[in-house]
């Protein structure tokens, strides 16, 4: 296994994307010593395609985000957990030119989808609901920071998780996102305030825990967590998706709002936002760090009145003479 994640760390993969080929692989080994086949070279299409099989009928996990939305794992899940055996095999094609021929393996394809979107009003509500559903006020601006973070930032979780405290205050940084492409963000006023206020509660000592956070100057991470046995360690991303669960049921209870809000939906806003607001789709792509065009695509919802309004604006001063 090791040789096999190295393989790919040496070209330089995320370490989300190897940590997800590690999962996934040893999910379909659990799979592969059930059936009693015992070596890798006995890997063939027909235990393939059972796996795949199986993942169509798997239930998405009381821990996942979507948990209560989809029934069944998505199709981009299957794709990505069969994309993690194909790469396997692509592996030892490599290296070793053995075993079966890893182009053999078609991976399910994944129909085009857009991502919900929050205008500035349902951001705000995202907040009241934040406020609502938290105790304490040390939870409240992690979450409202994160929130902001996120609409006007773009930032994925796994690079909002990474922040320190310097990145914040400095007021911009590089960020190398997926398939180590560069970007640079840049962070409001409004990010930074939030911040030393994030800051300042968060070195008193909390009403649950009685912990105080330890003042480690700006190489400090942003997001830590706030539990007793784990204070001030860097934040796991399965309380987030935790967390974003709560107030999915909060918003809809409140509001009736029936998006789901998740990191994703505030990059999604991020982009469709600047759309709105007249940023062209060139720049958008740059800030959002993607490579194709057609990705950035995914992330953009154009409301029916903009439609109108640019149609009407191209061609409100057309006419002919009269016949």
């Amino acid at each position: 296994m090791d040789e096999f994640l190295n393989f790919y760390r040496n070209q330089n993969f995320q370490n989300d994307t190897i940590e997800n080929y590690r999962r996934d692989f040893a999910e379909f080994m659990r799979l592969f010593s059930s059936r009693w086949y015992s070596e890798i070279e006995e890997i063939r299409l027909p235990i393939i395609e059972e796996w795949r099989t199986i993942l169509r009928t798997t239930k998405t996990s009381k821990k996942s985000i979507y948990y209560g939305q989809k029934e069944y794992l998505s199709e981009r899940t299957i794709q990505c957990k069969v994309q993690a055996v194909k790469k396997f095999l692509e592996f030892t094609n490599t290296i070793y030119d053995l075993w079966m021929d890893y182009r053999k393996i078609k991976v399910p394809k994944v129909h085009s989808e857009h991502y919900d979107y929050f205008e500035e009003d349902e951001i705000e509500k995202i907040i009241a609901t934040v406020r609502t559903a938290e105790k304490f006020l040390i939870n409240r601006i992690r979450s409202e920071l994160l929130i902001v973070l996120g609409f006007t930032t773009g930032m994925r979780l796994s690079e909002m998780l990474s922040l320190t405290v310097r990145d914040i205050l400095g007021g911009s940084i590089s960020v190398l996102g997926k398939g180590k492409k560069e970007r640079f963000v840049n962070f409001l006023p409004i990010c930074q305030n939030l911040l030393k206020q994030y800051l300042e509660i968060r070195r008193q000592p909390t009403p649950r825990t009685g912990k105080v956070g330890q003042n480690k100057a700006d190489d400090e991470y942003v997001f830590v967590s706030h539990r007793l046995d784990n204070f001030g360690k860097p934040l796991a991303p399965q309380t987030i998706c935790d967390l974003n669960k709560k107030y999915n049921i909060n918003l809809n209870n409140l509001y009736n709002l029936h998006k789901k809000y998740s990191t994703h939906t505030l990059r999604s806003s991020f982009a469709t936002h600047l759309l709105e607001n007249d940023v062209n789709i060139r720049e958008i792509q740059v800030m959002l760090g993607h490579s194709d065009l057609k990705t950035t695509e995914m992330y953009l919802r154009v409301k029916d009145k903009r439609l109108k309004e640019s149609q009407t604006r191209a061609f409100g001063s057309f006419s002919i003479e009269k016949s």
